[in-house]
């Protein structure tokens, strides 16, 4: 890729993460009277998912990296990392957190005590 880097493709591509990242998780109804409940988890295969999404589009930086050869390209990756490491961070908490709230949801009775994987 020659020329500058796209600056708005980076934080584009931000957003629509982090709108896929909020779309992923169940949304709550809620009225002026009733206070908020809390959503529900996202499944373990959920999380994990939506980790290795974010994590690939963040290895994107490589390419643009490559591609910086001017002194204003290299400020916008600057700026894309940043971007990018926020992005990362909030997947990161969004997927601790539902993992702490997947911890806490009781689990279904086991068939005579026998775990889920040794069952036939």
């Amino acid at each position: 890729m020659s020329g500058p880097i796209s600056h708005h493709r980076l934080s584009g591509a931000a957003l629509a993460l982090l709108l896929a990242l909020y779309a992923a998780a169940p949304a709550t109804a809620q009225s002026a009277v009733e206070p908020a409940a809390a959503p529900a988890p996202m499944s373990g295969p959920s999380i994990i998912q939506m980790l290795e999404q974010t994590i690939e589009w963040y290895r994107t930086l490589g390419v643009q990296q490559q591609a910086a050869n001017n002194p204003s390209d290299l400020l916008i990756l600057y700026e894309n990392r940043q971007t990018a490491s926020e992005v990362m961070s909030l997947a990161f908490a969004i997927a601790r957190a539902n993992a702490e709230n997947l911890a806490k949801q009781p689990r279904p009775k086991d068939a005579g005590g026998i775990p889920p994987r040794h069952r036939r």
